[in-house]
């Protein structure tokens, strides 16, 4: 009976201990290795996180998700991964734009859907200007632990820089093997199509699949792709000068978020082993108090009492009863430290609150702005390029 409860005991600790698993370290060899087969640099759009916030505030206070806390999260793992493609030194412009409906040559798109400091997922998804899903809501996670914040070498590193690396590697195992040629000139001719689809609509087909394929790719000297094409070069200036955007909201939170989340680190674990402790003294507590009794009951059997296997069961009954009050202080102090990690959170969300910045002399407001600001340029683009067809001029455009 109690080597039955024992190994009941076993395997709950074996699932209910699950950790979160870490990505194994990419080196900078890993990524020059596959570099190696990158003859052309794609140009790259990093879309900004998915922040994973909930409709329900309440949820949100359960989940210690505070949403300004995220809606900046998902814009600074943006930029660690824009670092992870641009230091391998195989793409053209990496970008973080505000929406996947911007072309480039490759789109990632993520969501957040934990970060505490201790761990951090993301789910992640890469598509071609082909239209091919080359990545699809694949989970990337990581834990660090204290070493990585001891080691005085991780000064200037993140500890999930394997998570973005992990990113690029897949990313760029994906280009070795394609035509990037094909890409970019799909990309092109999409640009092309969205600015004069009655002209360029025959440039492309699309399939099935909702891939596009070349098609009729238009004569170099043609006027008209001229102009689609110096249009895309004056997008591809407006992206980058938005860039300085981005790192000007990014460069004010780099001290108090990289101190938020030391202080989130260490109080996470605490919390994840305080739960894991109260999980395990309780089930411990419950079998232990259960054999106990059986002990109890079968030291007399209606004809002889064994005073030792009832005095053990006794024994087992008390341990029992004192590891399920030991669940109840861990419980205690988890739920203690759970609110301290929100009051962490909540402090820093004051914190970053909206930035208004002043950008080519126009205020604007980095929380909720950036969107609208990607939103008028592409209307900007389009009317510059009718006008310029019916004027028979060419595009001169500053963002």
């Amino acid at each position: 009976m109690i080597k039955r409860l024992i190994a009941l005991f076993v395997i709950f600790c074996t699932f209910s201990c699950a950790t979160v698993s870490s990505l194994p370290e990419v080196t900078p060899e890993d990524l020059k290795r596959t570099g190696a087969n990158i003859n052309k640099a794609l140009d790259v759009n990093i879309v900004e996180f998915n922040p994973g916030i909930n409709s329900d505030p309440k949820k949100n206070e359960i989940a210690g998700i505070w949403p300004e806390l995220r809606r900046s999260e998902s814009r600074i793992f943006a930029d660690k991964l824009k670092k992870s493609f641009e230091n391998t030194n195989k793409f053209g412009d990496v970008n973080i734009v505000s929406s996947n409906k911007f072309l480039s040559d490759v789109v990632v798109t993520g969501k957040i859907l934990e970060s505490n400091g201790e761990d951090l997922i993301l789910q992640v998804s890469a598509t071609d200007s082909t239209g091919k899903k080359f990545i699809k809501d694949k989970k990337y996670s990581h834990r660090t632990n204290e070493y990585f914040f001891r080691d005085l070498r991780n000064k200037d590193k993140d500890p999930f820089d394997p998570v973005y690396d992990s990113i690029t590697l897949d990313v760029m195992k994906y280009l070795q093997n394609e035509d990037l040629d094909k890409i970019q000139k799909i990309t092109e001719l999409r640009f092309a199509n969205d600015l004069n689809s009655d002209y360029f609509k025959d440039s492309l087909t699309k399939n099935r699949r909702n891939t596009y394929d070349l098609n009729f790719i238009p004569d170099e000297s043609d006027p008209t792709y001229i102009k689609a094409k110096n249009v895309k070069i004056q997008d591809n200036i407006f992206k980058r000068e938005m860039q300085d955007t981005y790192s000007v909201f990014l460069d004010s939170l780099e001290e108090g978020y990289v101190e938020w989340r030391k202080a989130a680190f260490t109080i996470s674990k605490q919390k994840r082993e305080a739960e894991a402790a109260a999980n395990a003294a309780a089930v411990a507590g419950i079998l232990i108090a259960v054999a106990g009794a059986a002990a109890s009951a079968d030291s007399y059997d209606g004809y002889s009492y064994d005073y030792g296997q009832d005095l053990t069961g006794t024994l087992a009954m008390a341990a029992g009863a004192a590891l399920i009050y030991q669940s109840t202080q861990d419980r205690a102090e988890a739920n203690r430290l759970s609110d301290t990690i929100t009051e962490i959170s909540k402090s820093f969300d004051a914190e970053v609150a909206p930035k208004v910045i002043e950008f080519e002399g126009v205020t604007l407001s980095v929380e909720g702005s950036i969107s609208d600001q990607f939103d008028e340029w592409q209307k900007i683009m389009k009317t510059y390029y009718d006008k310029s067809l019916s004027e028979g001029r060419d595009i001169v455009i500053k963002s």
